[in-house]
C-alpha cells in the first residue's frame, strides 16, 4: 500500500472518532459538558451549553383552593397615662372584649372592664422606678383619693382619665414617690368619702372589700370636710346641709385603728340655723383605745378657743376651724384624740374668746367602744 492511501485511511479514522465523540456528547444533554482534546504539549477546554427544547405538549393542572388562616381580632388600644418606667392602657378587642394593661417590667392585664356598680371595679398599686402607682377603675362621680397608711395622709386628686371606649367610666393613676403600709385607699366625690377599697400589690383585681354606704360612706348633702387627722384610725369632722337646711356636723372614724374594726359614725348632730348658743351638740365621742376620746361641739363666731377639763386635769385643743360655707360656725380642731384618765366620768368643755371664758358645757365620757 503506497504512502499516500496509508496517510488518507489515517485522516479519515480520525475524522470518524471525532463525529462519534460529538453524537456521544450531543445525546447526554448535560449542560457545560466539557469536551477535551489534545496532545501532550498543549490542552483546549472547550464548555458547551445545552439548552432542552420547549416541550411539545401543554399540562393543565389541576384548580387548587386556598384556605386562608382567619384574620386575626384587631385590638384598639390607647395609652390612658404614663409615667417613670410604667405605662397604662386601654384595649379593646373586635368582639368587644374590654381590657386595662399596666406595664412595668411585666405587663398585668384585668379583662371584663365595665361601668362598675359599687363605685369601684377594679385596683391595684404597683412599685416603678419613680415610687408607688395607684391603677384603678371607677365610675364618673370619683374625683379624688385618699391613702390610708404610710407617708402622707392625702394622695390628692391625682390623674383621672375619661375612659377612651366606655362612656361612664373614669381611669385613675396617681403616682406617689412613698408606700402605704395599709392595702386600702379611699374614694372621694368632691369632699364626700364614698368608698374604701382593698387592693392587691402588683396586680389588678376587683377589691376585696368595699365600703361604700351610709351612714359612714356615700353622699351627704353640701358635704364640707373641716379637717381629716388621726386618732386610732383616720377621723374626719364636716359639716352638711340638713334636710330643712340647718347645718349639722358629722364625725366619722374612716379607717379603724385595727383592721379588724368596722368604720363608723360616731357623731351626728345638727344644730339651729339661727340664736345658737356658744356651744352646741357637744358631746365625747368614745375610740377603741381607752383613756383617749374626740371631742364633739360647734361654737359661734366669736368663740376663738377652747379647752377641756377632767378631775386632776387641764388641757387646750390645738385650735379652731371655721366651716367654709358658713364662717359663723366653728369646731374643734385635733390632731389625735385627747387623753383623760380612764376613769373618769364627765368631761367639762370650755369656748374662750382671746383667754376669756366664755361658756362652758359637762358632758359624760363614754366607754371605749367595742368597734
Amino acid at each position: 500500500m503506497d504512502r499516500r492511501r496509508v496517510l488518507f485511511l489515517a485522516t479519515s479514522l480520525a475524522v470518524m472518532v471525532l463525529v462519534v465523540v460529538a453524537v456521544a456528547s450531543r445525546s447526554d444533554g448535560g449542560a457545560g459538558t466539557q469536551i477535551a482534546v489534545g496532545s501532550d504539549d498543549t490542552t483546549t477546554t472547550t464548555t458547551t451549553t445545552v439548552t432542552a427544547p420547549p416541550p411539545t405538549t401543554t399540562t393543565t393542572r389541576p384548580a387548587t383552593t386556598t384556605t386562608s388562616p382567619p384574620a386575626t381580632a384587631k385590638v384598639k388600644s390607647s395609652e390612658v397615662a404614663s409615667g417613670r418606667g410604667w405605662t397604662v392602657r386601654r384595649t379593646e378587642s373586635a368582639t368587644g372584649e374590654q381590657c386595662l394593661e399596666v406595664q412595668v417590667t411585666t405587663v398585668e392585664r384585668a379583662c371584663g372592664i365595665t361601668r362598675p356598680d359599687r363605685v369601684v371595679g377594679v385596683i391595684g398599686v404597683f412599685t416603678t422606678p419613680g415610687g408607688e402607682v395607684l391603677v384603678a377603675v371607677t365610675d364618673t362621680s370619683v374625683t379624688g383619693v385618699d391613702r390610708t397608711g404610710g407617708g402622707p395622709l392625702g394622695w390628692g386628686v391625682g390623674n383621672f382619665a375619661a375612659d377612651p371606649f366606655l362612656p361612664d367610666v373614669k381611669i385613675l393613676t396617681y403616682a406617689d414617690n412613698g408606700s402605704s403600709t395599709r392595702s386600702t385607699v379611699i374614694f372621694r366625690s368632691g369632699d364626700d368619702p364614698v368608698a374604701m377599697a382593698e387592693f392587691v400589690a402588683g396586680r389588678l383585681a376587683p377589691p376585696g372589700f368595699l365600703y361604700d354606704s351610709r351612714p359612714t360612706y356615700g353622699k351627704r348633702t353640701g358635704y364640707r370636710k373641716l379637717f381629716t387627722g388621726l386618732s386610732w384610725g383616720i377621723h374626719e369632722f364636716g359639716v352638711y346641709d340638713g334636710a330643712d337646711g340647718a347645718p349639722c356636723l358629722l364625725f366619722r372614724r374612716l379607717v379603724p385603728l385595727a383592721e379588724d374594726e368596722e368604720p363608723a359614725t360616731t357623731g351626728d348632730a345638727c344644730i339651729p340655723k339661727t340664736g345658737r348658743r356658744p356651744i352646741e351638740a357637744a358631746q365625747v365621742l368614745p375610740t377603741s383605745k381607752p383613756g383617749f376620746v374626740d371631742v364633739f361641739a360647734a361654737f359661734t363666731a366669736d368663740i376663738d378657743g377652747w379647752k377641756y377639763a377632767v378631775p386632776g386635769k387641764q388641757g387646750y385643743a390645738d385650735m379652731i376651724m371655721a366651716d367654709p360655707r358658713d364662717p359663723s360656725i366653728h369646731v374643734p380642731f385635733f390632731h389625735g384624740s385627747v387623753v383623760v384618765p380612764e376613769t373618769a366620768e364627765t368631761m367639762t368643755i370650755i369656748a374662750t374668746n382671746h383667754g376669756t371664758e366664755v361658756a362652758r358645757v359637762d358632758v359624760p365620757i363614754p366607754k371605749p367602744s367595742s368597734g
